[in-house]
């Protein structure tokens, strides 16, 4: 299949529905650009002027090329364990009306500007490529905007920004962000729906934050905290209000900045995840993803596992080996119950009051 068809499929599977009222675009362009035809005849056939092919044309020949270079490139992939994103989004803040600014209660119709996506970044697990996009990394667009009508801003691009994180989580297999159960995720995913984006491809949520939570009392679970108390990093880049303003406001010199703010997050994000992995209680099986049948850790997939011999698993009716991970330290257990059936038999149960 040629790249122009994938495109041309991808495009019709995840337009939005303004461009729907305008079917004969695709159709027109699969004729030219897939098919080789004329642009006259195809003009005649679909009893649109000519001008109006070619202009329309010109539009989805700049997509392609958007397309072709920053979204149908596949990864390389070594065929070996699951796919890791790491990644995280920055946002804008929302523009209102108030009367007051203790214990404000905005309504839907005081909202004249809605919060958008300026930027993400993400990484693969054990990859040193970070992967982002901004809003700033195209031109300015004209939109309206409700405080002067019409006027250019990057804001215009979220489009892009947003199609590109899509094809990163429809590749994934797990998904690593923090506070990203709450927000990150919910949050992409709205913009998903927004754009007439269907949803991604399966994926696993591991939310760092949420491991902490569950297992440490930590002084507090942010995570520049995290990452600078507990674990010794670097931490997350300094900000504060006047870098969302700047950013809105278009400044090129505050959206770099947030970009490479966003870039060093995903570093951060990563050191943690690798650092608390183990400790969490429902983490993916890792295992499955690979395509022999040797016994993996769990967590991350390694083959260097010891047996604790004075270690068992006690579930309500049975009694497992437990095994510790080498690699990443997680301790997890087999499935073949130690107990004999006359034991196993044997055994009752507690009874729970509804």
């Amino acid at each position: 299949m040629s790249k122009q068809l994938e495109f041309l499929k991808s495009r019709i599977a995840m337009s939005r529905k303004k461009e729907r009222d305008k079917p004969w675009v695709e159709k027109a362009y699969q004729l030219i650009r897939v098919d080789g035809r004329s642009i006259r005849g195809v003009a005649r056939d679909l009893q649109i002027p000519e001008a109006t092919i070619r202009y329309n044309l010109g539009l989805l020949d700049k997509e392609f090329k958007y397309y072709s270079e920053d979204v149908m490139t596949p990864r390389v992939q070594d065929g070996k364990g699951p796919r890791v994103l790491i990644f995280d989004i920055e946002t804008s803040m929302f523009l209102a009306y108030s009367f007051q600014t203790f214990k404000a209660n905005i309504s839907i119709g005081q909202i004249l500007e809605d919060s958008y996506v300026i930027c993400w970044s993400a990484k693969w697990l054990n990859e040193p490529e970070i992967i982002n996009s901004s809003v700033h990394n195209w031109k300015k667009k004209v939109g309206y905007c409700p405080l002067n009508g019409k006027r250019k801003s990057f804001r215009f691009n979220e489009s892009k920004v947003i199609h590109k994180i899509w094809h990163l989580l429809n590749e994934a297999d797990i998904v690593v962000a923090f506070n990203g159960k709450k927000f990150d995720v919910r949050k992409i995913n709205a913009k998903f729906f927004e754009y007439g984006l269907p949803e991604p491809s399966p994926y696993s949520i591991v939310d760092p934050m949420l491991i902490c939570k569950e297992n440490f009392s930590l002084t507090s679970n942010k995570m520049d905290w995290v990452a600078k108390k507990a674990l010794g990093l670097e931490g997350k880049s300094k900000t504060d209000l006047e870098l969302w303003i700047k950013s809105q406001a278009g400044d090129v010199e505050a959206l770099d900045y947030m970009q490479s703010y966003c870039d060093q997050d995903v570093v951060t994000l990563e050191e943690i995840y690798l650092a608390v992995r183990h400790w969490d209680k429902r983490t993916p099986n890792t295992a499955i993803f690979y395509p022999d049948n040797e016994m993996r850790c769990t967590c991350c997939g390694s083959r260097n596992l010891t047996l604790e011999p004075s270690a068992s698993a006690i579930t309500g009716l049975s009694k497992f080996s437990v095994y510790r991970c080498n690699n990443c330290g997680k301790v997890q257990r087999d499935r073949t119950s130690r107990l004999n059936k006359d034991k196993r038999k044997n055994l009752l149960m507690n009874v729970r009051q509804s």
